[in-house]
């Protein structure tokens, strides 16, 4: 009897341990890291990040290599089918499905690292973080993509020293184009 009641229960464990896969057409790519699918569902490339592109409907200029990043993961998928894997967490906190995307054989999320046209997230938990930012890495150490800009580079980086303090200005402009500027205060002796 308790055997039995095994068996009847181990394929609806066996369900809730596999993620979903399924087929779906695209019909149009928001960015690099942001799809459309037929039925209007958003999907959210899994473990990357791509420079934002323009979005003239909310005043906001894109970032370097957003355009070429949308245009790649466009040129790959869009009006075709691909295949979208599951990871641990279904949906983002903006309610877009989270997914690996294959194109035949090809996971698209690697690629675009692999281009140099995407970052590896490294403040979310998902299945492949270390080998995502391993692929990153490798662009950045072959100069591909983003990481081959001047932007990128520690050329772009200045400190511009003043003041009685001894306050530096400390401008960092990350490979995606994003510009940080920090300041630091030490009290000179």
């Amino acid at each position: 009897m308790r055997l039995r009641c095994f068996f009847r229960a181990f394929p609806i464990f066996f369900l809730i341990a596999v993620p979903w896969v399924f087929a779906e057409k695209v019909r149009h790519v928001v960015d690099g890291d942001t799809l459309v699918l037929e039925d209007n569902q958003r999907v959210r490339l899994i473990g990357i990040d791509t420079p934002e592109v323009d979005h003239p409907r909310y005043n906001k200029v894109g970032e370097p290599f957003g355009s070429e990043a949308r245009a790649f993961l466009a040129s790959r998928v869009e009006n075709k089918e691909v295949r979208l894997v599951a990871g641990k967490e279904a949906f983002d906190k903006y309610g877009r499905r989270l997914a690996y995307v294959y194109a035949g054989d090809e996971c698209l999320n690697e690629t675009l690292l692999r281009e140099g046209l995407a970052e590896a997230i490294r403040y979310l938990p998902y299945e492949q973080k270390e080998a995502y930012i391993a692929l990153e890495k490798s662009a950045r150490d072959s100069g591909r993509g983003m990481w081959g800009s001047e932007m990128s580079r520690p050329e772009a980086r200045a400190q511009v020293p003043a003041g009685r303090w001894g306050e530096n200005v400390v401008l960092l402009i990350s490979g995606a184009g994003i510009a940080f500027v920090f300041m630091v205060l030490q009290r000179r002796r």
